[in-house]
């Protein structure tokens, strides 16, 4: 979240709930300080899936049900939202052909208030050699539909060992490394990586390295998953045909209803091709 931004919208403190959010959004641009507050990617790619499951569960709780279809009460609510968002003018109606990475950038580019993306931009946003808003930025809880979201979700990517490596022994070796604090240490200073382990954002945290850590060690402690028994075989598939249809839906060529309705037909039609 844009500190600066927000204190000449006259809002001062930041929202606990999604309601509260729309009001600060609105508010945003009435008082004329950003035409574009939220953040938030429709191109056809990961991002916008990633984004997507992120409002659907911290608004509900839910995204695919036990048996792994998609729980279609949690998708239409959350694209409902996004649709709003997009006809408000709260979201960049561009985003639907803006690649995701920019419009994550946007956050550091003074382009938007609000961003729900990757944690690497909590430190990046205070380096002045790509930032444009260094110390205006910090880490906020996620909001929930009645109050602070219970949970989160994080999408970091897997380190593991493929069943086809030649050398198993060597890379759960190479797999340790990597996970040692200080190695995760290192990498945030080398390439910006995020810590994936609490103990070590604390310590950056203790030692000035996140300038301005906001929530981000509180919401490192929620993080659950969204897929109930584990990522499927066919997640590439599956995020494939969610992103298409929000960005169908974000060029106005698809009403809510019917890209949930378009949705849930074929993440469920994935779901029992892979039993």
């Amino acid at each position: 979240m844009n500190k600066e931004m927000m204190g000449q919208a006259g809002l001062e403190e930041a929202p606990k709930s999604w309601a509260e959010m729309e009001e600060n959004l609105q508010a945003l641009k009435d008082k004329g300080v950003i035409e574009y507050p939220f953040l938030f990617p429709l191109n056809a790619e990961e991002k916008t899936t990633t984004s997507f499951m992120t409002v659907a569960y911290t608004r509900n709780g839910i995204v695919f049900n036990d048996d792994d279809t998609l729980n279609r009460e949690s998708v239409l609510d959350t694209l409902t939202l996004i649709d709003s968002f997009v006809k408000k003018g709260y979201i960049n109606p561009q985003s639907v052909s803006t690649p995701g990475i920019d419009t994550f950038r946007g956050i550091r580019n003074a382009e938007g208030a609000f961003l729900f993306g990757p944690t690497s931009f909590i430190t990046s946003t205070n380096d002045p050699e790509v930032s444009k808003v260094v110390g205006q930025v910090t880490s906020i809880p996620m909001p929930g539909k009645d109050g602070l979201a219970v949970n989160t979700i994080s999408f970091t990517e897997a380190v593991g060992v493929s069943p086809f490596s030649e050398n198993k022994e060597a890379a759960k070796e190479f797999v340790k490394w990597f996970s040692k604090p200080e190695v995760q240490s290192a990498l945030n200073k080398a390439i910006g990586n995020t810590p994936t382990r609490t103990s070590v954002i604390e310590t950056m945290v203790a030692e000035g390295i996140i300038q301005d850590p906001g929530a981000i060690v509180e919401q490192s402690k929620i993080v659950e998953t969204p897929f109930p028994n584990g990522v499927p075989k066919y997640y590439t598939k599956m995020s494939t045909e969610i992103f298409n249809i929000i960005n169908q839906m974000g060029q106005g060529k698809l009403t809510p209803e019917e890209a949930t309705d378009m949705m849930v037909e074929k993440v469920n039609q994935l779901v029992e091709e892979n039993k």
